[in-house]
């Protein structure tokens, strides 16, 4: 089968098989005709009786004989398959008329159509299978025996996120928002971005049940498809660092200062409301008239640091 596929094609082969079969059936009807033709003669001439019978069964095993050479040579559509007969993936379909199985692999299929949100492994043997079996609506198939080859080219393959920083939750086959600026614009706490970016329209909020995607974050989590990362990276693009909610821009255009009353307190008297390390907390220093500041680039991370505050006063943020 997968010569015939490699010289002709699937739609070739599938032709070949239907023209045989077809030949097969005309055959048949041709042997029958004649068999009905030569009992009719043999009933006209009942003193030939012996001849006629002989005759008719030598025409009987003739057309057996034909549709055999003719089955053989077309092959049987609903052939049996042995029981080992399986595809690379449960999710694969085989077909037992050509003993193919269609690949449905997400991050393979956009690989080999050329994505761009899926990368695979180059020089595996299984690639260049999948490739030599394609069709004209752009599937691909691959022979059941050749399984293995295909397995190695799916663990081979993942997804690519809008960014080196988004991360991919295989759980959920999602990739998750990691840029500051935007898991802080989306969840309306600040932040700089565009409103008309087609990008963040793909972009939803994270369940909190218990998927490991919200596990101890500081913010909003939030998850797209990687089929849309393009989409979304050109989404950040538009995004920029601004000073956190209720922040001042300082005159210098560059820092920001701090205006929170959680954040004075905790700087002020030492309260355990608010997260005592990290880079939020971390990024802040002393102003020579006893205030606070930080860059205004850190807007997003004093934001995120914020909400540790709110939540240490039992805020729901």
């Amino acid at each position: 089968t997968s010569a015939t596929m490699a010289d002709g094609g699937y739609q070739s082969m599938r032709g070949s098989e239907n023209t045989a079969q077809s030949t097969a059936f005309n055959s048949m009807v041709r042997c029958f005709a004649a068999v009905r033709s030569l009992e009719w003669s043999g009933l006209q001439r009942m003193s030939m009786r012996n001849i006629i019978t002989s005759v008719l069964v030598a025409a009987a095993v003739f057309c057996v004989v034909v549709m055999a050479v003719y089955g053989s040579r077309s092959g049987n559509p609903w052939q049996q398959l042995p029981a080992s007969a399986e595809c690379a993936d449960p999710q694969d379909v085989l077909t037992p008329s050509t003993a193919l199985c269609q690949a449905t692999n997400p991050w393979a299929l956009a690989y080999l159509r050329g994505q761009g949100w899926a990368n695979c492994a180059k020089g595996l043997p299984g690639v260049e299978i999948l490739r030599n079996h394609a069709d004209d609506n752009n599937n691909f198939w691959y022979p059941y025996k050749q399984r293995e080859q295909i397995r190695q080219v799916y663990r081979s393959c993942t997804p690519i996120c809008a960014t080196q920083d988004d991360t991919y939750h295989s759980e959920s086959q999602m990739c998750i928002v990691r840029n500051p600026v935007a898991r802080m614009w989306l969840a309306g706490l600040g932040q700089t971005c565009s409103t008309s970016s087609r990008g963040a329209t793909y972009i939803s909020k994270a369940s909190t049940e218990g998927n490991g995607i919200t596990a101890n974050s500081k913010a909003p989590a939030y998850i797209y498809a990687p089929a849309n990362a393009a989409s979304v990276g050109r989404f950040y693009r538009t995004c920029s660092a601004s000073c956190a909610i209720g922040d001042a821009l300082s005159s210098d255009k560059v820092h920001c200062l701090v205006h929170d009353k959680d954040a004075l307190d905790f700087f002020g008297d030492g309260n355990d409301k608010c997260l005592n390390k990290g880079p939020g907390v971390n990024s802040i220093s002393n102003t020579q008239d006893g205030g606070y500041y930080y860059p205004q680039k850190m807007g997003p991370v004093i934001q995120a640091w914020y909400l540790t505050c709110k939540r240490g006063r039992g805020l729901s943020v």
